[in-house]
């Protein structure tokens, strides 16, 4: 499946909710979240990396995998990222 941009996401939000599908709307929507998340956590891990932060870096990601734990345990839509 190609992948889906985020203004077609909040697209999708926006139809959902007008439609009155609020359960399709928030699983789009903590999708979207989570994606910005993880590609955050990545910057953020990718800087102390260039900064000499190896370690630092690793426990950045390691608290993404937490995070992403925590969301399975919920039961959380989740999109790898």
């Amino acid at each position: 499946m190609d992948e889906i941009t985020k203004d077609q996401r909040l697209c999708a939000i926006y139809v959902a909710l007008h439609e009155g599908n609020n359960r399709i709307a928030h699983r789009i929507f903590d999708a979207t979240v989570n994606e910005c998340v993880n590609e955050m956590i990545e910057k953020i891990a990718g800087l102390a990396e260039s900064h000499g932060a190896g370690p630092l870096a690793e426990r950045i990601r390691c608290l993404r995998e937490d995070r992403e734990q925590r969301a399975d345990d919920d039961g959380a839509v989740r999109h790898p990222g």
